[in-house]
């Protein structure tokens, strides 16, 4: 058998008893890529009556890209991002062949001004949620990813749920925070601003799933730890010291229902002593400092007797 340009199949096979099992075809005519390859599954039914001594062979890709974004995906494969890539333009269904079959057989994918995730593998039926880190400022978009199997082939599903990200970390304090997944690409780093609020997902679904935070300025750039948030237990609380500064920040995981939200504030002995000392390096707000007590009651009922 061979497709296309490809060559033929090194090794001979039966057609009635194939059945779902990957036939890889090589293409070695193209100029950049002499190991692409062409990968299809077979699918071998028998007709209805009167006609079920006959059966029927359908050859079809291995794999479907569906993209059901607003804008145009652009995917290469692993390890060969100088070798051209591969489009799928928004709600378009196409079909998806190796570049090069001896690379890795994993995929990377992006748009126009965000950066490429890591890697994806195709090869089995699974979800999960990916984020493609902006070009510019923490401007970020969210994927589901989605694959599914129908009749041998895999469909690969990309939907755009920016509006509903697994996690959302948020920045409570006055301190600028660095943050990113362990073992990224040096570039692939997020910075939390004072008050800010980020949704978030991994950007490498191959890689270790934890976050890296570490504080962020011209002159003092350190890492506070690597933190799991993943798996939360109810109300979890952790400390972050800053040893340059001599600093405190609290590290929360809450649970919102499906959304899993990270969050960073001032431990209370820090708030306290920041209290304390804007006091004391101001004592006319201290002496215009008033304590103020609201007292609620609950079902509180009034009788008027007249007597």
């Amino acid at each position: 058998m061979k497709i296309c340009d490809s060559d033929w199949t090194e090794l001979p096979f039966d057609v009635t008893k194939l059945q779902g099992e990957s036939i890889l075809l090589k293409d070695r005519t193209r100029k950049y890529c002499t190991n692409s390859m062409y990968e299809i599954v077979a699918n071998v039914h028998y007709l209805p009556n009167p006609f079920s001594f006959s059966k029927i062979i359908e050859f079809k890709p291995r794999y479907m890209i569906i993209n059901k974004t607003h804008k145009t995906l652009q995917i290469i494969q692993a390890e060969c991002e100088e070798q051209g890539l591969f489009k799928a333009y928004p709600f378009e269904t196409s079909n998806f062949h190796w570049t090069d079959g001896m690379k890795p057989q994993e995929i990377n994918v992006k748009f126009d001004d965000h950066e490429y995730s890591g890697n994806i593998r195709i090869d089995g039926i699974g979800e999960i949620n990916l984020r493609l880190r902006g070009s510019y400022d923490n401007d970020s978009i969210i994927l589901n990813v989605s694959i599914t199997e129908e009749r041998n082939s895999l469909y690969i599903i990309f939907n755009d749920v920016s509006f509903a990200p697994p996690y959302r970390i948020e920045n409570l304090t006055k301190t600028s925070f660095k943050i990113s997944q362990v073992n990224c690409r040096t570039n692939d780093f997020d910075i939390l601003r004072p008050y800010q609020i980020i949704p978030y997902a991994w950007s490498y679904p191959r890689e270790e799933k934890l976050l890296r935070i570490s504080i962020s300025s011209s002159s003092n750039e350190e890492e506070l730890g690597r933190y799991t948030i993943d798996q939360i237990k109810k109300s979890e609380k952790r400390i972050l010291h800053d040893k340059k500064s001599g600093r405190e920040f609290l590290l929360e995981n809450l649970n919102e229902k499906a959304l899993k939200v990270v969050r960073i504030s001032y431990t209370d002995e820090f708030t306290k002593n920041n209290l304390k000392s804007n006091l004391n390096d101001n004592p006319k707000v201290a002496s215009q400092l008033t304590i103020r007590t609201q007292v609620v009651f609950k079902q509180l009922g009034i009788s008027i007797v007249n007597s």
